[in-house]
């Protein structure tokens, strides 16, 4: 029985899937002693008894040595302690074994040292469980590190894809709002713009004006000079129209040469004086093209927000005719309807 339960902490502890082996030895044991008692004379009991114990413990004994050493092989970390606690038990087995049932085939002396082995065998179980689980417990720790160490890894990942969406949307946003050529806001985004101040002005009756900016002869340029030119001259009549415009102030590139204004609480005369400081500044800027420096003008139209109005186009429709006008009376003008 010793030697059963040794084997089961055996396989317990270093964690052995030997069920078949376990069934073996139950059965064998328990067989043969159900066996042995069934046997009337004493003798032969005493013989078979002796008998199976020299099996029982010899097989136990060389199935521990050579699970023992495939354990060593596959260095199992509990092996080492194993073997060293069950090495008593198996000295007063082997003592058992080959001094009361193989030398001594006649009479059989009671006193069985096997049980000396057992609190070698208990105490060498409590170092291995404790080891165990110093173990198990430096492993939780080395996985919880790997795993925060992985999780942090995550986080920093997450995040920087989360910027890059952020980045790519915030750049997609400014596409979708904005003219490529010149940074300036783009005709669809200008409309949701011009739409809400309308209604804005249309609610509390506050000023609103708007200006068509359209250089004169841009065709000219293009044909000339070529389109790349053409993109420069546009480029810088933007810059230069924005750096004179408030911050609250909207300008789109409305198509082509054309800019647009919108002047949120500006009255039709300042509008008038806006255009005006405009058109100076386009006519007497140098535009440098192909090594050498071109000269252009502009014309404007001007229009204000009126109380009939239903609609913002109601304001582009009459800027558009005070353009038109300009163009007609020679270019290079300011002209505007009340």
């Amino acid at each position: 029985m010793f030697a059963y339960w040794g084997i089961r902490f055996f396989h317990a502890f270093t964690a052995q899937n030997r069920r078949y082996a376990d069934w073996f030895f139950t059965a064998l044991i328990f067989g043969a002693a159900s066996t042995i008692l069934a046997i009337p004379d004493y003798k032969i009991f005493l013989f078979m008894r002796r008998l199976l114990v020299v099996i029982v413990g010899l097989s136990s004994i060389s199935y521990i040595l050579f699970v023992s050493v495939i354990l060593f092989k596959q260095k199992n970390p509990y092996i080492k302690s194993l073997t060293i606690g069950l090495l008593p038990l198996i000295i007063c087995i082997t003592y058992d074994v080959l001094f009361h049932n193989i030398f001594t085939l006649t009479t059989i002396n009671d006193t069985y040292f096997s049980f000396l082995g057992i609190p070698g065998f208990l105490i060498v179980i409590a170092f291995t469980l404790s080891s165990k689980y110093v173990h198990l417990q430096n492993e939780v720790e080395h996985l919880n590190e790997n795993l925060e160490h992985k999780v942090s890894e995550r986080t920093q990942e997450l995040t920087i894809a989360n910027n890059k969406v952020e980045e790519t949307n915030r750049q997609l946003l400014i596409m979708s709002q904005t003219d490529s050529l010149t940074g300036l806001y783009n005709r669809r985004y200008f409309m949701d713009l011009f739409t809400v101040e309308f209604e804005r002005a249309l609610r509390y009756e506050n000023d609103l004006s708007f200006i068509i900016l359209d250089i004169d002869h841009f065709k000219s340029i293009n044909d000339t000079h070529g389109h790349q030119a053409g993109d420069e001259v546009l480029k810088k009549t933007a810059e230069m129209v924005k750096s004179n415009l408030r911050t609250s102030d909207c300008i789109c590139r409305y198509g082509g040469e054309e800019f647009c204004m919108l002047l949120p609480q500006t009255n039709l005369d300042r509008a008038i004086i806006i255009a005006e400081k405009l058109r100076r500044t386009v006519s007497e800027a140098f535009f440098p093209v192909n090594g050498s420096t071109i000269t252009l003008t502009a014309s404007f139209g001007v229009t204000h927000f009126r109380k009939e109005d239903k609609l913002f186009t109601d304001l582009i429709e009459r800027a558009d005719k005070a353009l038109y006008e300009a163009k007609n009376n020679g270019r290079n003008r300011v002209e505007y309807t009340t």
